[in-house]
């Protein structure tokens, strides 16, 4: 599946058809719940042993048999309690395909039943498939009652591509999701949490993301990233302008930074606003001419999203002088090569 939000992917492909590693950023959100029982053909719900309360017993097979399984986890104290609290509630497992090991995914209480018995009527045609009914079931569920479901119903809609983001209903309880932003626990779900306070028209939510991009302008990993990427979807052409003017241009901001406010405008490049798409544009093109050391991060990031339109700008950057690395040379070269035999649609 397609990522929302790369941060950083090479577009790895040169002329000659070899891969070219780049570890620039690599945000990737680890697999959800629905992912990695998407992946497995054994599933089952299981409970402590009554002649063991220390060790688990298949109780219920979801998908495979569970004839002679045999669960290695020990049944901790805090889960024997709330087995033994209410008959009902079960523990979640699945066989990774890749270990071959059972693995523990989810304490199901009634508040989770639900979803599990969903996604298990749904699993063989969400392997095909059907992304945007599969992501607009948990865009429903982010303003649950239940933590843990909210934070399920992050997770998956942080596998989503923001393409795909863009397009779901959902009804932001923006006081809740802004006060889970910053704690530590609550740092891995940050990214999804800003970029939906993008989407929100709610005026609270657009002012946050603005006063949250100039504060983790000197942040590590992908966060400063998805700030931009939501301040681009709530201001539009003006925002292009701002993050340009005063974050792009600024060279005391660091250069992973930069290229990640590039990407977000790469990004932006693919939403199909023809206007906006022009916006960002001819403000890159301005930023390339008076800072050619963008250069690389650009032809990185307009690479990973076949978008050929900065061909010319970045010609112009490779031949200006500027001090490049010889990584940095080669994919700009390689983008030029590419760029060559392509016909951008946007331009």
């Amino acid at each position: 599946m397609v990522r929302h939000f790369i941060f950083g992917a090479c577009f790895a492909l040169s002329l000659f058809g070899t891969a070219q590693a780049c570890g620039f950023h690599n945000y990737a959100p680890r697999p959800s719940m629905v992912e990695q029982l998407l992946s497995s053909d054994h599933i089952l719900l299981a409970r402590q042993s009554e002649t063991n309360p220390f060790r688990y017993t298949p109780v219920k097979a979801l998908k495979g048999p569970i004839d002679g399984v045999e669960l290695p986890q020990l049944v901790d104290s805090v889960t024997r309690r709330k087995l033994a609290v209410s008959e009902s509630d079960s523990v979640l497992f699945f066989l990774d395909p890749e270990t071959g090991n059972w693995k523990r995914l989810a304490y199901v209480d009634s508040a989770m039943h639900p979803i599990v018995d969903e996604i298990m009527q749904n699993h063989a045609s969400w392997r095909l498939g059907g992304d945007f009914e599969r992501f607009q079931l948990f865009a429903d569920m982010i303003d649950h009652p239940n933590r843990q479901v909210r934070n399920l119903a992050l997770r998956e809609l942080d596998q989503a591509d923001y393409s795909v983001l863009r397009e779901l209903s959902f009804s932001l309880n923006v006081k809740g999701i802004t006060s889970d932003i910053g704690p530590v626990q609550e740092r891995e779900l940050e990214p999804i949490r800003v970029l939906l306070l993008g989407l929100s028209t709610q005026e609270t939510a657009q002012s946050f993301v603005k006063q949250g991009l100039n504060h983790n302008r000197r942040a590590t990993g992908p966060v400063f990233g998805a700030y931009a990427t939501a301040f681009v979807e709530a201001g539009k052409k003006d925002a292009v302008t701002n993050l340009v003017e005063t974050y792009l241009d600024d060279p005391s901001l660091s250069m992973t930074n930069r290229e990640l406010l590039i990407e977000a405008l790469a990004l932006h490049r693919l939403s199909g606003d023809l206007s906006l798409g022009m916006e960002i544009l001819s403000a890159l093109e301005h930023a390339l001419s008076q800072n050619p050391e963008l250069a690389p991060a650009a032809a990185r990031q307009f690479g990973a999203r076949h978008d050929w339109a900065l061909r010319h700008v970045l010609s112009g950057a490779l031949h200006s002088g500027v001090q490049l690395s010889e990584a940095d040379v080669r994919d700009v070269t390689d983008y030029l090569a590419i760029a060559g035999q392509s016909i951008d649609p946007l331009q």
